[in-house]
């Protein structure tokens, strides 16, 4: 309602603008406003404005700078507002877009120029608070995205990862393609099950490093210069977990990097950022089963993320992803968790380390080095690479430690990385898997297992000069090692304190050549694996192979594969479906060949060819003038001493009638139909080959029949109201044409048998779209070259109007060469109940809820003649699907063809408008209520008047 109140007085207001001369806004004086926030006294401003009586207030402003100016309102009030050139020409208008019942609008102002703002309020005049915001009024010269002017940065969103919304204040989507001023703000809304990736903000992918965002929740925030950084984080689904087994245990840090940022939450809803002060705490967990949570915002090489966690008074467990606390990230980089939880020993267990991918140098030094409580070992089953020194010590004297963590994708470590890393573990029953591991780094492996008493045995893959260097005093005997083509190991004796090598397997082909493994008393050749070698089926000529396999590395067979012997021709005649057999004709029956093939490859034939006398023919069906007939051809062939018999039929065409001696008489049928008598002794009626009075009374139009069925005529056939159109049968004729004339409405109906483009050059044609306003507008859509490439079907009543630039009697002419003349009536388009229903002939509308059209628009029949309405020939009426009363008269609009309010009053202004009332009555000017306006150009619209 409010919309209404302001709009109608806004477009009077036009209107009288439009009728009154043209002066400038400077002959009244109206107050300055200028940048910043205003409080709006009505009382101060009512008197002495008359440019526009319904504005409460006018304001004069002066733009100091380019760019986009925005203005609004704040408060209880209902206002609406705007803007004007000096000319008095409307700039823009808002209504409701601000807060509450503000309005709020925006528009791009230039520099020194004159604009004036006009404000109304629909509460009594209520005072208000008017805002002039300037903040984005700068004409920008931008160098490398920076404003020379006022030094704003021009940054964009780089990447957006899914689960991710980026928007404006207005709510509009930011995309990876705008560019956004430094001090907008952004709005991003989070769906944080979804988020796998951070946001950037840059100028382009190379330069958004040091402006990434870690999503943490549904943030507003300003866009920031190139030196300002923002973290928010994403929150992962297994966070790292601290639980207590006992009361009153505490968590706390020695130290943390100054630039990360870490946040704790007891419930994973809320979080809150840890401030590191001197107590260097995190709440305590007061009572066992107490959980706090820990996520981190480590991104890059970040070296001495922690010194130490320290858990202290009570047991805790570990759990949830390590990787949570180093923002996501797999890879440890260097010193990244150096001395973790350094000598814990209330931690009895360890964090889930199986996405882990990569150890940097000292990554996971001592990180459990003392912790006496510890009994299991983190899984490591994605770690494929450990730098130097990288997992030096990492469980030194962990004394219940029992198990180790598996590593079976370890490929590589690095100098000293494994050095004593399970050193003095004296629980320690088993190792780790490393079946990948390919290369070990000098000392890299030293002293791995020393002083592990338990731990009897072990076995690496694959690992080059694996004695001479890695595993120096490696810390347990009983040794397998799998070595590499250039591979050794030393001799029992020859290397004091190494330990026993058991037993050793080498590739099959190593060369065993001056090596001292070749004396080894264990050695093994290891074979790679088995490839398979596929069965090779024989065929007819040639032989084949039973399936087997070979070795990957040397190719020695493990099971050899077998010949099969060549299969050799089985030949057969081939048989149809009924069992008979197959013969091939050529053209013109002259030849047939009997088909002989291989069971083995039907590629391979022994086919047998009949010609000349191996071929009869007879005329099994003689043809009549009123049927066709049938010759069958015969062949005989003989193969491996049987005889076999094909044959094939062939069509005899109809044998033409003869009426050169007889003359046609009315026969005794139904009207336009003929009889008469064939030479051939046959007598019927042709419906098909004379139609009755096609040009009137005794005037027939001749069909010619192919003798296929299709019916032609030279004739030129020209279609008129006066004689309307019926046919028993389509024909095809060299021409036809059809002419109305004194055509003075611009929307009529019409329907013609023959194909018409729906894209003319005086007239365009429509189909219906729906119904609107209550049954009271009828939505139409033109026919384009999407609908039927433009062709409307031979049959299908349509919608046209001419052109605009068409005035006074006009005729009309659609025409065609050389096409077919259709029998048949086409169903129409239809919407909401109605449809369109065409007729070749004069017909009377006796429903009292159809509708036919004049003067543009639809009338219901029974509102107008009790007795029915005549439709002529040609043309086509709304036949009421639904038998219902809907509205008296159908407007018509086309789709997509909007007409608004300030149409209408400028076709007032002009005179160019006729106006109905709802029953079709003409008015001399808008009544109240409901008003059909009817305008110069053919349009109409409903325009409703309180």
């Amino acid at each position: 309602m409010k919309q209404t109140k302001f709009l109608f007085p806004l477009l009077m207001a036009i209107v009288m603008m439009a009728m009154s001369p043209a002066r400038a806004w400077a002959e009244e004086e109206y107050p300055v406003i200028t940048g910043g926030t205003h409080t709006i006294d009505i009382a101060a401003y009512r008197d002495g404005y008359t440019e526009f009586s319904h504005y409460t207030t006018i304001f004069k402003y002066v733009a100091p700078n380019g760019g986009t100016l925005t203005v609004y309102t704040e408060g209880e009030g209902d206002t609406a507002s705007a803007l004007f050139d000096e000319d008095k020409t409307t700039l823009a208008y808002d209504d409701d877009s601000g807060n509450s019942r503000n309005f709020k609008f925006s528009y791009k102002v230039v520099k020194d120029h004159t604009y004036y703002i006009g404000v109304c309020s629909s509460e009594d005049f209520t005072n208000y608070t008017l805002v002039i915001d300037e903040s984005d009024l700068c004409d920008h010269e931008i160098v490398n995205h920076v404003c020379t002017i006022c030094g704003k940065h021009q940054s964009r969103i780089v990447s957006v990862p899914a689960g991710v919304t980026v928007t404006d204040d207005d709510g509009n989507p930011i995309t990876s393609e705008d560019y956004i001023w430094e001090g907008r703000t952004v709005n991003i809304s989070v769906n944080a099950s979804e988020v796998t990736a951070p946001i950037y903000i840059g100028l382009d992918a190379t330069t958004a490093e040091g402006s990434r965002l870690n999503i943490r929740r549904n943030n507003s925030f300003v866009m920031p210069g190139s030196d300002v950084t923002l973290n928010y984080m994403a929150i992962p689904s297994e966070p790292l977990c601290f639980e207590a087994k006992e009361d009153g245990a505490k968590i706390g840090f020695s130290s943390i990097v100054s630039d990360y940022i870490l946040y704790y939450s007891t419930d994973k809803e809320n979080w809150t950022s840890f401030n590191y002060d001197d107590t260097h705490y995190l709440p305590t967990l007061a009572n066992a089963g107490d959980k706090i949570y820990l996520i981190g915002n480590v991104t890059s090489s970040s070296e001495w993320s922690y010194t130490q966690v320290k858990i202290e008074d009570a047991n805790v467990a570990a759990s949830g992803k390590l990787s949570s606390i180093l923002g996501g990230a797999t890879i440890i980089y260097d010193f990244g968790c150096y001395k973790m939880f350094y000598y814990n020993g209330n931690l009895i267990s360890a964090p889930d380390m199986s996405d882990i991918t990569e150890i940097g140098k000292c990554g996971c030094d001592e990180m459990f080095r003392g912790c006496s409580a510890l009994t299991t070992a983190p899984a490591m089953s994605s770690l494929t690479a450990i730098g130097n020194l990288g997992c030096d010590g990492m469980f030194y004297v962990c004394s219940a430690l029992t198990t180790a963590p598996a590593m079976s994708s370890l490929t590589t470590i690095g100098d000293e990385g494994c050095y004593q890393m399970f050193g003095d573990c004296s629980a320690l029953t088993t190792a780790p898997a490393m079946s990948s591991l390919t290369a070990i780094g000098n000392l890299g492996c030293d002293g791995m297992f020393s002083h592990c008493p338990q731990l009897t045995g072990f076995e690496f893959n694959t690992v080059p000069y694996v004695v001479e260097s890695g595993f120096y005093d490696f810390g347990t005997d009983n040794i397998t090692l799998n070595l590499s083509d250039d591979s050794y190991v030393y001799k029992e004796g020859e290397n004091p304190g190494f330990p026993t090598v058991t037993s050793v397997t080498a590739p099959c082909t190593l060369n065993l050549t001056g090596s001292v493994v070749e004396n080894h008393a264990n050695l093994t050749l290891n074979h790679g694996t088995a490839i398979d070698d596929e069965e090779v089926a024989a065929t007819c000529t040639t032989t084949g192979l039973t399936e087997g396999s070979h070795c990957s590395l040397c190719n020695m067979p493990f099971v050899a594969q077998v010949e099969i012997e060549a299969l050799g021709h089985d030949y057969h005649v081939q048989q149809d479906e009924n069992e008979k057999p197959v013969f091939v004709w050529s053209e013109g029956y002259t030849t047939a060949t009997l088909q002989v093939v291989c069971s083995h490859d039907a590629e391979h034939t022994a086919n047998v060819e009949v010609t000349g006398e191996g071929i009869t023919s007879e005329d099994t069906t003689p043809a009549t003038c009123i049927t066709t007939g049938v010759r069958t051809y015969t062949a005989k062939a003989t193969y491996e001493g049987e005889e076999y018999t094909g044959t094939k039929e062939e069509k005899i065409p109809q044998i033409p009638h003869d009426f050169t001696s007889h003359t046609l008489t009315d026969g005794p049928v139904t009207s336009g139909l003929y009889a008469y008598t064939c030479d051939y002794g046959c007598w019927h009626y042709d419906e098909h080959r004379f139609i009755k009075d096609f040009y009137g009374e005794g005037n027939h139009l001749e069909l010619t029949e192919d003798g296929a069925g299709n019916y032609s005529t030279s004739e030129d056939i020209i279609l008129a109201d006066a004689n309307g159109f019926a046919a028993p049968i389509d024909f095809i004729a060299n021409s036809v044409t059809y002419t109305r004339t004194g055509i003075k409405n611009q929307w009529g109906t019409i329907v013609v048998p023959f194909d018409v483009n729906g894209i003319g050059a005086d007239y365009d044609l429509y189909k219906l779209n729906q119904v609107l306003d209550n049954h009271e507008q009828l939505v139409l859509t033109k026919i384009d070259e999407d609908d039927n490439d433009g062709i409307v079907p031979a049959g299908t009543p349509v919608i046209f109007r001419l052109h605009d630039d068409l005035a006074g009697d006009y005729t009309l002419t659609l025409t065609a060469a050389n096409t077919t003349v259709s029998c048949w009536l086409e169903e129409g388009s239809d919407a909401d109940g109605l449809q369109l229903v065409g007729t070749y002939d004069t017909i009377r509308l006796n429903n009292e809820y159809d509708y036919y059209i004049s003067k543009n628009m639809f009338w219901m029949v029974g509102d107008v003649w009790a007795e029915g309405v005549k439709v002529a020939p040609f043309r086509a009426y709304l036949k009421n699907t639904w038998a219902m009363a809907k509205a008296h008269t159908l407007s018509i609009r086309i789709a997509d063809e909007d007409v608004t309010a300030v149409d209408a009053l400028n076709a007032i202004i002009e005179g160019n408008a006729e106006y109905y009332d709802t029953n079709g009555r003409r008015t001399n000017s808008l009544q109240k209520g409901v008003n059909i306006v009817k305008y110069g150009n053919g349009k109409t619209l409903k325009v409703n008047i309180k």
